[in-house]
């Protein structure tokens, strides 16, 4: 089992330095650009002064993760990373689903000003428990669901979604107990 020490060494071996170097490419930033708007904006706007906050990621409009950190823009660029290089891996969408817009990515800024780490911590906490994101565990901590699972969980809930939400060119929210009439 590796010590806390390890994985921060590991985190920013495999994950925060690669999409940092990443980001420096005139290629990424066009990718961040055409697929997640919002992070361009906040990038744009130098949210990274900012740092410490409670973010999260959706998919059309549906959270799938609710994050923190002390240099969010630093965490979201990870996440945008890894949604660029192994997005099934790391979020059960296909790239072509990326890149064909059928998955429609957005980060919104939930908290910011949050220097306190455990109060950054307890705001995302709570975020995760007001929003479900459908990859974590929504078992009141800020785990997430397996790997192998996550497609699973984006077909049923972002898709299936799609599809109702197309019938008719009308929103249709079908509830586990309700039936579309």
């Amino acid at each position: 089992m590796l010590s806390n020490n390890q994985k921060f060494n590991r985190y920013l071996k495999v994950e925060y330095q690669p999409a940092q170097a990443w980001y420096k490419k005139s290629d990424s930033r066009k990718w961040i650009e055409r697929n997640i708007p919002t992070l361009n904006e906040l990038l744009e706007k130098n949210y990274c002064k900012l740092q410490q906050g409670v973010y999260c990621i959706q998919f059309n409009d549906i959270p799938v993760y609710v994050g923190e950190g002390v240099k969010a823009s630093d965490r979201l660029l990870v996440h945008a990373h890894n949604l660029y290089r192994e997005p099934l891996v790391y979020f059960g969408v296909e790239e072509e689903e990326i890149n064909s817009g059928k998955v429609k990515i957005q980060v919104r800024i939930l908290k910011e000003k949050l220097s306190d780490d455990e109060l950054r911590k307890e705001n995302e906490l709570s975020c995760i428990k007001q929003l479900k994101p459908l990859l974590q565990k929504n078992d009141g901590t800020d785990i997430c669901i397996p790997r192998r699972d996550r497609r699973k969980v984006i077909e049923k809930e972002i898709f299936n979604h799609l599809i109702e939400t197309n019938k008719g060119g009308k929103h249709i929210n079908l509830g586990a107990d309700q039936k579309e009439s």
